[in-house]
């Protein structure tokens, strides 16, 4: 494991990453959240109170089992139509840009997760309902 930035990163395997994600297949999604620009975060599995400290101080939040967060490029599409590409998205204000970014994902809420597969450019997330999400470029993040 590294220690970087106060955060413990741990190095693992492509094929490790697949096994411990097997864990997210079924689970749906509960809670969607764009912190600003076009980052997001996606709560799957049943949700729970956790405690953190922020800028302000400590606060409480509500978190899933897993959580899947992506800070740069990502596509959502549905029937294999692209509903919404995040390289573009810099022409809207940023009020705009956040209800329309949550506008998107709010489509997926309850939606569960089917399938997913990677590479070293690109996590892909089936799920049901015919939606996709691809995160690409390796910016993207999984915890649980």
């Amino acid at each position: 494991m590294q220690k970087q930035d106060n955060l413990v990163k741990e190095v693992i395997t492509l094929e490790q990453a697949r096994e411990r994600l097997q864990a997210i297949i079924s689970l749906p999604v509960s809670k969607v959240f764009n912190s600003g620009g076009t980052a997001i975060s996606l709560d799957l599995g049943r949700l729970h109170k956790k405690g953190a400290i922020g800028m302000h101080g400590p606060y409480v939040t509500t978190v899933g089992e897993w959580t899947i967060d992506n800070h740069a490029h990502w596509q959502l599409q549905h029937d294999g139509k692209t509903l919404f590409d995040s390289h573009g998205i810099e022409a809207l204000k940023d009020d705009d840009r956040v209800e329309f970014i949550l506008g998107k994902l709010e489509l997926l809420l309850d939606v569960k997760i089917a399938s997913f597969d990677f590479d070293k450019d690109s996590l892909t997330i089936t799920l049901d309902k015919g939606y996709m999400l691809r995160f690409f470029k390796g910016e993207y993040g999984i915890a649980g």
